[in-house]
Parts: C-alpha cells; structure tokens; sequence
C-alpha cells in the first residue's frame, strides 16, 4: 500500500555500518570508548548537504515509483550516511500544494505524501513546477 516507507530490517547494511568489518579488528587505530556510529556521526553530520529533485512533468507523468525513490534515497542519507534532516532540501512535483499531483499504480491520482521517512514531519517543503 502507497507510500512504501523503506523496511530498515530488510536493509541491514544501512542499520549497522559496522557489520561490515569483523568485530576484533580495530578500525580506529587509538584507543576509544567509542562505538563506530559515535566516532563516524559528528565528523560527517554538519557538513554534508544534499538535494532531493523529483517529479514528472505533469501530473500523468508524476509516477509513485519517483515518490519511492526520494523516500528511500532519503532515509538512506539519514540512516546510513548521517546527513542531518535539516540539511537535506527535497523538491517534490508540486511542493506542498494539496491538489492531485501523483499518479499511482492503479492509474488514481493523490496528492504526494510530504513525509518521506513515515516519522510524521513533512521533509518535502519545496516545489519544482
């Protein structure tokens, strides 16, 4: 059912960065108390930005799947990458405006979800039309 939010438990790599590296070998060459997510977070979380550019060029071609794809690409940058939300600008169809803009699967039109990660805050703030 529309919207799909990512499944994080189906992602696993984006849940745990550490799982990629076996855990006796140290990846920090000093020693810390930190764990990998609190020594990787800060350095990254303040400097990184990104932009989130979707829609099609009317509403018939304003397809779910474009929707879908800025939800996942979204979480990703928060999950696995640490982007802070507040710098990530996403510019989606029509922006915050009510009116129809997404055409689903089964060929109906609604206006496109503004919550990204399913947290309930509307990522999407911006228009591109």
């Amino acid at each position: 059912m529309f919207p799909t939010y990512p499944k994080m438990e189906d992602l696993e790599m984006i849940n745990s960065p550490s799982a990629l590296y076996k855990k006796s070998e140290p990846l920090i060459p000093y020693e810390t108390s930190l764990s990998l997510q609190d020594e990787i977070q800060p350095r990254y979380i303040a400097n990184k930005y990104a932009i989130i550019i979707s829609g099609g060029v009317n509403s018939n071609n304003n397809h779910e799947r474009y929707w879908n794809d800025c939800s996942s690409i979204y979480t990703t940058l928060v999950k696995k990458y640490y982007y802070s939300a507040s710098n990530i600008y996403v510019l989606m169809a029509d922006g915050t405006d009510p009116g129809a803009d997404l055409k689903k699967t089964d060929g109906t039109f609604i206006s496109s979800p503004l919550d990204l990660d399913g947290n309930g805050t509307n990522e999407s703030k911006f228009t591109i039309s």
